[in-house]
């Protein structure tokens, strides 16, 4: 290979790695957001973050394989620009997302948040019936804080998927960021979260469904 092009090439790495560190700055920022929406009991917000969470770690990853993505990305300027990077990179931005175990998160985030759809008010949607003499109207309103005290269980549930997305993206950290090689981190404290979240996991199970996937808890049974 040519100078100039073994040259080329070293730059094209330089730059993928410097990207893949914005990147990784991203999905750690996009976690303490939706940690902070959901403590405001902002559910929506929250999973909308699970998206952007994914394909960040996709595009980092991608960026491993093929710098010039990176090139692509970071050139990405203009509306168009944004256009036609999706359109040139989106099937393989999915299949990454996929490859990483972040499917559902991404498809939750896009359902939930990142796109007006029926999911998008859900949880937040409340209607009343309202009459006052012989004049009958209904009052709809979309609340901003999401936690049905009748009805925690879907709350939680989101809880539950953000802490496992993140879970499952820390898996990822030596696929995608090879560069981390601090063991304390790798050895002990991932897997410490690891087992925490599956004994979160379990315990949700167990507290809101039996058999069949019924709900158990007391708020969801007839009075």
């Amino acid at each position: 290979m040519p100078e100039h092009e073994v040259i080329r090439a070293a730059l094209s790495r330089t730059r993928a790695s410097y990207l893949r560190a914005l990147l990784h700055l991203v999905v750690s920022r996009s976690y303490m957001w939706g940690v902070t929406d959901y403590l405001r009991q902002r559910a929506t917000s929250t999973l909308g973050y699970l998206r952007t969470q994914a394909e960040a770690l996709a595009l980092a990853s991608l960026f491993i394989d093929d710098p010039s993505i990176a090139s692509a990305w970071q050139s990405a300027r203009t509306h168009q620009d944004g256009r036609d990077f999706h359109r040139t990179y989106n099937s393989r931005v999915a299949e990454r997302v996929r490859e990483l175990a972040l499917y559902d998160a991404y498809e939750w985030g896009s359902a939930s948040s990142q796109h007006v759809r029926i999911a998008s008010v859900a949880r937040g949607f409340e209607q009343e019936a309202i009459v006052s003499g012989d004049i009958r109207t209904r009052q709809l309103r979309l609340v901003f804080q999401e936690l049905d005290p009748k009805r925690p269980r879907d709350f939680f549930g989101v809880g539950i998927l953000v802490l496992e997305t993140q879970r499952r993206i820390f898996a990822a950290l030596p696929r995608v960021f090879p560069e981390i090689d601090d063991a304390l981190l790798l050895q002990t404290r991932l897997p410490a979260f690891a087992a925490d979240v599956d004994r979160m996991r379990n315990h949700f199970r167990e507290r809101y469904f039996v058999a069949g996937g019924k709900a158990e808890d007391a708020a969801y049974k007839s009075k």
